[in-house]
């Protein structure tokens, strides 16, 4: 499972990109036969009104099936700490139906 962290608008220091990295292959490890690669992306929000952070998670399944989470709080960790746990079942939920339609 190759992992891609893309800090878009945010310094970020060494450890919490190894924090992320960890945290995401502990999320989706059970999978990792499954999942060709995943790319997490923190960028700012498009909301001139506030701002708002936002994670966003991008999941290739073998064969050649994209999944992607996002989410976006006002606090960096809030937003990261809800789309890893939003990814998880949702990749899980994803081969469920999967292996039902086969």
């Amino acid at each position: 499972m190759n992992i891609t962290i893309i800090n878009g608008d945010f310094e970020i220091t060494d450890e919490k990109m190894a924090n992320i990295e960890s945290r995401i292959r502990l999320a989706l490890s059970r999978f990792a036969t499954k999942i060709a690669c995943v790319t997490v992306k923190l960028t700012l929000a498009a909301n001139p009104d506030k701002e708002h952070k936002m994670c966003r998670i991008e999941v290739l399944l073998r064969p050649a099936r994209t999944l992607t989470v996002e989410d976006t709080d006002a606090d960096l960790q809030t937003a990261i700490d809800r789309a890893f746990a939003q990814v998880a079942r949702s990749v899980e939920r994803k081969l469920r139906r999967e292996r039902e339609l086969y």
